[in-house]
Parts: C-alpha cells; structure tokens; sequence
C-alpha cells in the first residue's frame, strides 16, 4: 500500500497563558503611551496658561505703576491750585506741570480712548487758571513768562477738573484688564459744558 504524506504545515499550539501575556503586555503598553500622550498635552496646557497669566499679571502692574504716578503729580498739582501760593513764580509751576504732564505722557500707550485726551485737557484746564505757564513746552523763552492774574473762577474750574480726572484715574488703576479698557472721562470743554461753567465769570 502507497501512503501519500500531507504537506499541510501544522502551525504549534500556543498556550492560552502566553496569549493573555502578550494581550497585558499590549494593553499597558497602549496605557503607558496614553500616559505619556496626556503628560505631555497637560504640560503643554498648563505652560501656556502660565504664561498668560504672567503677561496679564505684567500688564496689571505695568497699568497700576503708571497710574501710581500720574495720580501722585496730579494730586500736587491740585494741591498747589488749592494753595494758590502768591510767592510762587512761573517756574514754580513749570516744575509741577512738567511731572503731571510727563506721568500722563507716559501712561498713554497703556491709557484706554476715553483717557487718551488727558495730558491736553489737563494743560487746558490749567492754561486758563495760570495762562501761558501752563503751555511752557509752546513758549521759547520760559524764564520770561508771567503768571496770569489770579482768576478764582478759572482756578477752582482746574481744581475740580482735576478731581475728574483723578477719580477716572483711580478707576482705570483698580479695574479689571477688560474693564480698564472702557474707562473714560470727559475732556475739560465737555466737562465745563456739562457743568454749566463755559461762560467766565
């Protein structure tokens, strides 16, 4: 009798305790990289907001300095109009405008619209108190300006300006960074139409 060989490849049985091994092995293997995956986008998140929140931090601080100091020259510009000191010359006053000026010269980059008028509203208002003094940085000779005859309607129009202007600064200082942005306060011609007070006294 021929007997004829099969040819058929018989592939070995493999264990069942082999296969769940290397299923673990896959399935920790895809949770590790799942792992590593989140860590990574975590890390990523968590940097960015850090960040953000650096540059607003940085941005308040960078507002509130700046209001700081216009707020503080301004406060003694107001107090030398409530003084009104009579020895005081043009170049008194030169020194007093030149800071409350300079300190809303450098806040304007960071003031919002409604702010961005006041360095001139601010030299208006005490233009037409003090007169030509109060434009010294127009005038080419400073040592030979004269104070303006004092004028106590026009002198007290400039101290209450200033108190606008104060109160608008102090709430650009503590506001929120979107808030901040929608601070505003009349110019001095609109304030004295406001308040009834365009026509001198």
């Amino acid at each position: 009798m021929l007997v004829i060989a099969s040819t058929r490849r018989v592939s070995p049985r493999v264990p069942l305790c082999v296969k769940l091994d290397v299923m673990t092995d896959l399935s920790t293997l895809a949770a590790s990289g799942a792992t590593i995956i989140a860590a990574g986008l975590g890390a990523y998140v968590s940097g960015r907001y850090g960040h953000q929140t650096a540059e607003r931090v940085a941005r308040r601080e960078r507002r509130q300095a700046l209001a700081d100091a216009a707020i503080s020259a301004n406060v003694a510009l107001r107090r030398a109009f409530q003084e009104s000191n009579p020895d005081w010359t043009g170049r008194d006053w030169e020194v007093l405008l030149d800071e409350a000026y300079g300190t809303l010269q450098a806040s304007g980059p960071l003031l919002p619209k409604g702010l961005r008028h006041l360095r001139r509203s601010v030299r208006a208002a005490c233009g037409e108190a003090l007169g030509g003094v109060a434009a010294y940085e127009l005038v080419s000779v400073r040592e030979s300006m004269e104070l303006a005859d004092f004028d106590p309607v026009w002198s007290q129009n400039a101290r209450d300006y200033l108190d606008v202007v104060l109160a608008s600064l102090r709430r650009w200082r503590e506001a929120s960074e979107r808030d901040a942005q929608s601070t505003a306060a009349p110019d001095f011609d609109g304030w004295l139409h406001a308040e009834g007070r365009y026509a001198r006294s």
